[in-house]
């Protein structure tokens, strides 16, 4: 699972799909394995305003589920 926060005014699916095929395609070429599947989840938009420390104190880190 990856989780970005993505840049307002992008097209988030399209990004999200570019993300996922990108990871999907290097973890095959590193491990020599068919991936099942790649989630990115999108946890919010970024907007011009929002400043470097605004969104260190807004992260929240998931539970690691592994």
């Amino acid at each position: 699972m990856i989780r970005v926060i993505l840049s307002f005014g992008i097209e988030l699916a399209r990004t999200a799909y570019e993300i996922q095929t990108s990871v999907r395609d290097q973890v095959s070429k590193m491990t020599n394995k068919d991936v099942a599947k790649v989630d990115v989840i999108i946890d919010g938009v970024k907007t011009h305003e929002s400043t470097t420390e605004e969104d260190k104190n807004n992260w929240v880190e998931p539970e690691h589920t592994d």
